[in-house]
């Protein structure tokens, strides 16, 4: 566990007409301010496949410093501090971890995958208490009144959802929270502070998906082409089923986009065209995935898009997952002529 004690204190001017106001706020003349240091965070393949909710990288680290501190070059700023309210800016996950026997919520930060939570005691309190969203934070009466409120600080990294991109990124102060004092005896003063964390330099290493299974040959056998024409559009005949083996790490959902391979795909469209499609053979290969609808396509890796992305693994998806597949010739024309039947199509898999 790494102590490390900051104190810095910033003078902010502030103009205005108080008088005929009696009862305004008056804001202090002084705002504290802690900021973490920079800090360095490797988020690798066993940082990737633990739960949302894990502690990552070094665990708990505690800061100290001034977060409220009264200017004592004015005779009105005299009085002690004897309340705060403190929050942090966004809004909480849902999950918590624990410290010090209590449980402090988790934000997420601002790249997938990393997140953090914190909370704070006053100078000499063993007790911790965690730092809410706005939500969630009431008053804080302090032990100890004094002209300045020295604090520490419990702050660690958490695995939340999602995957950071591969490589070097800079998370910038991510984790802010907000502070503001209160005197009894100098109500018409309030006193305001806040809490940075700095810069984390954060190298990803953690793989995403691993495709197993990089390439199918389907067989949708052969057809009696005047038993075919007999039936309407829409009819479908021959059938295999297939599946594709892959790994992906935890808390990632997973998408999947159907496309055609070597040529334009045709967004929206409910089946695959047929390779020698040039002379209009009248039937097409379609594609359903645990008995939903004929799969719409999207397009290949190229041009993918949101469009008719298939979400199929969730958050709470296995490491290793099988993609089920079912393949069928379907009718696209009145009349259907004798062809190859080959097709070829693209899977593209995305996630986030």
């Amino acid at each position: 566990m790494k102590n490390t004690v900051l104190n810095l204190s910033s003078i902010a001017f502030f103009l205005g007409l108080l008088c005929g106001y009696p009862n305004i706020a008056i804001s202090s003349d002084i705002s504290a301010r802690i900021i973490f240091p920079d800090s360095e965070l490797v988020f690798d393949d066993a940082a990737g496949e633990v739960a949302s909710g894990t502690i990552i990288g070094e665990g708990w680290q505690i800061y100290s410093g001034t977060v409220c501190q009264s200017n004592l070059n004015n005779p009105k700023e005299q009085g002690k501090f004897t309340e705060m309210i403190f929050y942090d800016a966004r809004y909480a996950t849902g999950l918590t971890v624990n410290f010090g026997g209590k449980a402090f919520p988790v934000y997420a930060g601002n790249v997938k995958g990393v997140g953090y939570a914190w909370g704070i005691r006053e100078d000499g309190d063993p007790e911790w208490y965690p730092i809410k969203d706005r939500y969630g934070s009431g008053p804080f009466s302090l032990e100890k009144p004094d002209t300045e409120v020295r604090i520490e600080i419990a702050f660690a990294r958490v695995r939340v959802d999602g995957i950071p991109p591969k490589g070097d990124t800079k998370i910038s102060r991510d984790a802010r929270a907000f502070f503001t004092c209160y005197k009894d005896d100098d109500p018409q003063y309030t006193y305001d502070g806040f809490i940075d964390s700095s810069y984390t330099h954060l190298k990803s290493t953690a793989s995403t998906c691993n495709i197993n299974t990089k390439r199918l040959n389907i067989d949708l056998g052969e057809h009696d082409l005047n038993r075919v024409n007999r039936f309407d559009v829409g009819y479908r005949f021959g059938l295999a089923e297939e599946s594709i083996e892959m790994s992906c790490n935890a808390e990632m959902r997973v998408y999947m986009t159907l496309g055609e391979y070597g040529r334009a795909s045709k967004i929206g469209s409910d089946f695959i065209e047929l390779t020698d499609n040039s002379d209009s053979p009248g039937y097409g290969v379609q594609v359903f995935h645990n008995g939903s609808p004929a799969l719409k396509v999207g397009g290949d890796k190229n041009v993918v898009t949101d469009n008719h992305q298939l979400l199929f693994r969730t958050e709470a998806g296995k490491k290793n997952y099988t993609v089920p597949l079912r393949f069928e010739y379907v009718k696209t024309a009145k009349k259907v002529k004798a062809s190859s039947g080959n097709a070829a199509l693209t899977l593209t898999f995305a996630y986030d």
